[in-house]
């Protein structure tokens, strides 16, 4: 039968990785006061995954931002990001485990006096 989708938990395992492993804040909801560089866990898409197995895919946007000059910082932090994200691969969540995790794009611009990574995620998780 169906089950809850641990949204709220998977937004939490994301949210522990980075803020244990990236070394810069991270925001659910950035606040004013926040100093960059950050990283802020934004909007996602949420889609069934049809198989025999009850499964979902996510695509969830996170947002780097860097004050730092030139794209250094922000290549860093992208890559780092990426890194620690795909080793989310495996991890179980309540009924559900994550059966893969991938880069959908990445978009990196500079902002006035700031560069911006908007990268979209993938995360596919399937019922145990």
């Amino acid at each position: 039968g169906a089950k809850m989708i641990p949204i709220n938990e998977l937004q939490s395992v994301i949210y522990k990785a980075l803020n244990d492993n990236l070394g810069i804040a991270i925001y659910d909801e950035v606040l004013e006061s926040a100093v960059m560089p950050l990283l802020a866990i934004g909007d996602y898409t949420l889609s069934e995954y049809n198989t025999k197995h009850e499964g979902y895919e996510f695509n969830w946007k996170l947002s780097i931002y860097t004050e730092y000059e030139g794209k250094k910082e922000v290549n860093n932090l992208l890559s780092k990001t990426l890194m620690i994200l795909k080793g989310l691969d495996s991890s179980s969540i309540d009924n559900f485990y994550i059966d893969s995790v991938w880069l959908d794009n990445a978009n990196i611009f500079r902002n006035e006096g700031y560069y911006v990574a908007d990268i979209n995620m993938k995360f596919l998780i399937m019922e145990v």
